[in-house]
């Protein structure tokens, strides 16, 4: 039997076990049988409800399989089905929720440009309601459906956008101003205290969710199958409403993990700078530059800049100078990390 250590190990590398050359559905149904491997030789056997398991597991094969076949409906019921399961005895088994108090998010939007020009801050939020035909079909966005995608760090946000000149590309620093609740996607990492039924129930989703793309840039990608139908479960269930135990409840968007955390392209291999927020817009409430009203009313932001800009305007006689006894990560003494902490410094504003 594996010692606890040997267990949670190989849990936290679940993800990584994976052949991207074989069969979609093939390789969810060996991430299934991996982790059965791991439950029965583990000390978890005998606290686990494996039908749990195999219950996410199929009704998700079975929503692959409806959405290759056009049911597009089918497959989102499919995932409902475990999400909502009347016969578990506690609702949301399967969910992990990350509640953040107003101000505790201070994440980053970043935007190429190919000048050295800066956008507005209306710019620098999501695309506007009237330009929905440049959304596209990625991992956690319905094409069509304009959504304000955030990250942990610049890092995360230069590598979502296939690392553009980083003389050029905007950054603004974003804050909420609300009580926000994120249904929590990241990868998980166990650890003597969570090694737990219920921390193994809550991970499939991320796993799931964190299949790397065999033809990732295409048209249809079909490792964004799941998490497009958990956006869409999300964006259909939401009301808005002037309750405030309703705004309370409600999940206002979806946090992840980078698939391209932990890969040979990573620099830095931490998770925490690899984690992005997407928040869809929510109801017919347009601004008059195009924006969601929701989205405006919960988040402030920074004005824009670049990094040209701040090494032009940076005052030379206060360096930031990095001393060993410091407690701080190589990449705080970053440019990027060094223009993190100068923008959560700056004044944040709401677009009215």
């Amino acid at each position: 039997m594996l010692t606890i250590e040997e267990a949670i190990d190989k849990l936290n590398n679940l993800y990584l076990e994976d052949n991207i050359q074989d069969n979609y559905i093939d390789r969810i149904r060996s991430q299934q049988h991996r982790l059965l491997e791991i439950i029965a030789d583990s000390q978890l056997i005998d606290s686990i409800d494996i039908e749990k398991i195999n219950l996410v597991y199929n009704q998700v094969v079975l929503s692959v399989q409806a959405f290759m076949k056009g049911n597009i409906q089918d497959s989102i019921l499919q995932i409902k089905k475990f999400i909502f399961h009347e016969y578990i005895d506690r609702r949301y088994v399967y969910l992990r929720r990350k509640r953040i108090n107003p101000h505790e998010l201070m994440a980053f939007r970043a935007r190429k440009c190919d000048t050295h020009d800066l956008f507005s801050r209306t710019e620098m939020m999501h695309i506007p309601n009237h330009k929905r035909h440049l959304v596209s079909n990625q991992r956690f966005s319905l094409s069509g459906y304009p959504c304000l995608y955030i990250g942990a760090s610049i890092y995360a946000c230069w590598e979502e956008l296939d690392r553009p000149d980083i003389e050029k590309f905007n950054i603004t620093c974003i804050c909420n101003e609300k009580l926000i609740h994120f249904v929590d996607l990241t990868l998980p990492h166990f650890n003597a205290k969570n090694f737990s039924s219920e921390y193994i129930y809550a991970s499939i989703l991320p796993w799931l969710c964190s299949f790397r793309a065999k033809h990732k840039g295409y048209a249809f990608v079909e490792e964004y199958t799941i998490p497009q139908m958990l956006m869409s479960i999300l964006i259909s269930s939401r009301k808005r409403s002037g309750s405030v135990i309703q705004d309370i409840m409600a999940y206002q968007g979806l946090m992840y993990t980078s698939t391209i955390y932990n890969t040979n392209k990573d620099l830095f291999n931490e998770q925490r700078l690899m984690t992005n927020y997407v928040v869809p817009i929510l109801g017919d409430k347009i601004n008059g530059y195009g924006l969601c009203e929701y989205i405006c009313d919960y988040f402030s932001l920074t004005e824009p800049t670049s990094l040209t800009n701040e090494r032009v305007i940076e005052d030379k006689e206060h360096v930031y100078v990095s001393y060993g006894d410091e407690d701080h990560t190589k990449y705080e003494v970053t440019e990027f990390g060094l223009l993190e902490k100068k923008l959560r410094k700056r004044d944040f504003q709401k677009i009215e």
